[in-house]
């Protein structure tokens, strides 16, 4: 994270590279993303692309569960975390879901699943659906 930074904000760089030199485990991991995301006066968003190629790995797996943990206690007050986590890949999440779960195991709960309730308005305009079909359409 610190490299991609760099070129935007060589400060924030160096803070985040000295926050992480001994990190050892997931628990020591959550601690510098809560100090740096603290100690920063913009809201991050993390993007993690070809998360498909990662699915099947339970390191990245580990990861994205303690990213979840930290959020559901940000919203709670217990935690600092990023704005949004943006996981980027080919396939549509519920095909990803099937690489995430052996066929005996029986778990109904998504693996995206944020586990709290949330707003969205899905009160769109027949000129906002017409736009999003035909948006919709060129690429199909």
């Amino acid at each position: 994270m610190s490299k991609s930074l760099i070129f935007k904000d060589k400060e924030e760089s160096e803070r985040i590279s000295n926050l992480s030199k001994d990190v050892n485990d997931f628990e020591e991991a959550s601690e510098v993303i809560s100090a740096f995301i603290q100690g920063v006066k913009k809201e991050v968003v993390l993007f993690i692309d070809e998360v498909d190629k990662s699915s099947n790995n339970q390191l990245f797996l580990s990861f994205i569960g303690m990213l979840r943990n930290k959020y559901l206690d940000r919203e709670v007050g217990r935690d600092y975390t990023f704005k949004s986590v943006i996981l980027v890949g080919v396939y549509d999440v519920k095909t990803l879901k099937l690489k995430l779960r052996q066929q005996e195991e029986s778990k109904y709960n998504s693996p995206w699943n944020i586990a709290i309730d949330f707003n969205v308005d899905m009160s769109f305009s027949e000129k906002e659906i017409s736009t999003m079909l035909e948006e919709y359409s060129k690429i199909s």
